[in-house]
């Protein structure tokens, strides 16, 4: 109990975080046994700079891209890529996408592996998966991190 009143007296801790804390620990005093689950309802994966959510089918036009490479490594060459590139298929709302542009990746086999030489290998469910890149500010401008 002790680190729980340590943490709802954090100086630093944004009010609703204190408020949060303070409902958890009353309802830990009440409810001894009770087990707080969060649900995560939209998978995320994050391989490296590359980030894919599970979602619906897109109902945009997008362009079926020759390849199922995610994000080319600018200073190293190295990809973020499908292993098994008949089991999955990358679109882009353009016929030809450039880094950064929003990627939808279609993973139509049991099961597809992201793979990249840095990372360990990712096992996507079939379905459909949003694909981007995290980027960086830096002053005057918002860029793609490069690989």
């Amino acid at each position: 109990m002790g680190s729980w009143a340590a943490l709802g007296n954090c100086v630093d801790t944004p009010a609703p975080l204190s408020y949060a804390i303070y409902v958890i620990k009353g309802l830990i005093t009440i409810f001894p046994t009770l087990t707080l689950e969060i649900p995560m309802t939209t998978p995320l994966y994050r391989h490296g700079d590359v980030l894919l959510q599970a979602t619906t089918a897109p109902t945009t036009p997008l362009h079926r891209q020759p390849h199922t490479t995610l994000a080319h490594g600018e200073l190293t060459g190295h990809q973020h890529r499908i292993a098994e590139a008949s089991a999955a298929e990358l679109f882009a709302p353009t016929p030809t996408a450039r880094p950064g542009d929003p990627q939808f990746l279609h993973v139509t086999a049991p099961h597809a592996t992201l793979v990249h030489e840095e990372h360990g290998p990712i096992r996507l469910p079939a379905g459909w998966y949003r694909v981007w890149q995290q980027r960086e500010y830096t002053p005057g401008s918002v860029r793609v991190v490069q690989d």
